[in-house]
């Protein structure tokens, strides 16, 4: 028993490190170059493939620049100060400062159409940075 508490206890360790050290880096001072598309996807397309089989799944989508369609499920800054917003069930999109007009528009519920690069799934969501509003 001692040592499945130490196993649970060391996991979500990491996974808050890893959840901090997303939260806490410090994007470029000038916005990312834009990201053409090359899949189309919904956000629950995306969201199924990676619960399905996460290494199938970054073999189809991580690196690439998608164009995701979803409804806003949340809309929020990062501790830079980067906006970001999440599209139901789990897709985190984060945008450059630069977008935060854009983005500042956007409530729960709208849907919403981005385009980014896909950098996989940390333990809890599937990530697309770099990313910029097609149709707010």
């Amino acid at each position: 028993m001692r040592e499945i508490i130490l196993v649970v206890l060391v996991i979500v360790l990491v996974g808050s490190a890893c959840l901090l050290g997303r939260l806490f880096m410090v994007g470029p001072s000038r916005p990312p170059p834009a990201v053409e598309p090359a899949i189309t996807v919904s956000a629950a397309t995306l969201h199924a493939a990676y619960e399905s089989n996460a290494v199938a799944a970054d073999a189809t989508y991580r690196g690439n620049g998608l164009r995701v369609a979803g409804r806003v499920d949340d809309v929020g800054r990062g501790l830079t100060g980067a906006p970001y917003i999440t599209l139901e069930p789990g897709v985190w999109c984060y945008f450059d400062k630069s977008q935060a007009a854009g983005v500042a528009k956007l409530k729960k519920g709208d849907s919403v159409t981005v385009v980014g690069r896909c950098t996989g799934k940390t333990l809890v969501q599937v990530m697309v940075e770099n990313c910029r509003l097609v149709n707010p």
